[in-house]
């Protein structure tokens, strides 16, 4: 729970409930999928191909596939300029349905 002020000086209190939610991974997307990754101990690590990782020291990582976050997503202009972390929380969200 949060307590920020109103302006006025006033403590005001917000909750946020969060019901359900389902799985974005570099294991798979939803549960079904992730535990079949889990149970066949399927290796998702893999070189880092999204930035640069010249200057870190670790150069492997888990990472979540864009292709199936963008296949779909429908391809209005809204949707091609949402941020690839706003596509994972709606695949996430829409799984827990």
């Amino acid at each position: 729970m949060s307590k920020t002020s109103d302006g006025n000086g006033k403590r005001v209190t917000s909750r946020v409930a969060v019901t359900a939610a389902g799985i974005v991974s570099p294991l798979g997307f939803g549960l079904d999928e992730t535990l079949n990754s889990l149970r066949e101990a399927r290796d998702c690590i893999t070189r880092v191909s999204r930035f640069s990782v010249a200057e870190c020291r670790c150069k492997t990582a888990g990472q979540v596939p864009d292709e199936p976050l963008l296949k779909e997503q429908h391809e209005t202009n809204r949707a091609k300029r949402l941020h690839r972390a706003s596509r994972m929380m709606i695949r996430a969200l829409s799984e827990a349905n």
